[in-house]
């Protein structure tokens, strides 16, 4: 008797464990489901988004006034041809937003219209920047430090996120033995003024400028 109530339980108990398992599956298949339901409706939404104006404010021009322009008697030189690059995208149209946005949120606030605009100022922002920080790096292998110097705060002040910006820089700095300048370039990045897009990407990039001060 006692055998067969064991039976029953050790039953019941394995079809309690397969139905809680069925059930777990059927949960998130129906969550999945649900997630991509709402993908795809917000999508269909931001698709039919009325049309608004980008804001004035988006459009970024740059003042280059400050930068260390020369003219070289070898027009073909890899400095020369950084400098031309950068100077020729300071001068093109192109956006800085106030905060990241995914095209979804683009399109939802300006329309799906508006998407190819945004990005494309977006990228040529960032292409003004990278060029900003060649054009640095084509100074310094040719030890043209001060002005390499110039070009890459500059880029710091005009946004620049990019983490090699701010090693090349604490680089020159370590260069000149200049604890002071790397101390002051460390503070911004600790306090969260610069790169404030990604937290992991800013420790790493401070934690590596600091070495750089210790090796002083």
């Amino acid at each position: 008797m006692l055998g067969w109530i064991n039976y029953i339980l050790l039953t019941l108990t394995l079809a309690f464990v397969v139905w809680l398992h069925v059930s777990m599956i059927m949960g998130r298949k129906q969550s999945s489901a649900k997630k991509i339901a709402d993908i795809v409706n917000e999508e269909s939404a931001a698709n039919f988004a009325r049309r608004r104006p980008i804001p004035d404010d988006f459009y970024f021009t740059p003042d280059i006034s400050d930068l260390p322009m020369k003219e070289y008697a070898d027009a073909k030189s890899k400095v020369a041809i950084k400098q031309v690059r950068a100077l020729k995208l300071a001068n093109a149209k192109m956006i800085r937003l106030p905060r990241t946005m995914t095209n979804l949120e683009i399109k939802m606030e300006y329309g799906p219209a508006n998407l190819e605009t945004v990005t494309n100022g977006e990228e040529i922002y960032q292409a003004f920047l990278e060029s900003l920080i060649a054009w640095a790096d084509a100074l310094s292998d040719e030890r043209e430090n001060e002005d390499a110097k110039k070009i890459l705060e500059k880029s710091i002040d005009l946004g620049c996120d990019v983490s090699r910006c701010f090693l090349s820089l604490a680089k020159l700095y370590a260069e000149d033995h200049d604890k002071t300048a790397i101390e002051k370039l460390m503070n911004r990045l600790d306090i969260g003024e610069l790169i404030p897009k990604n937290e992991a990407i800013r420790k790493k990039t401070v934690a590596e400028i600091r070495k750089m001060y210790n090796n002083i």
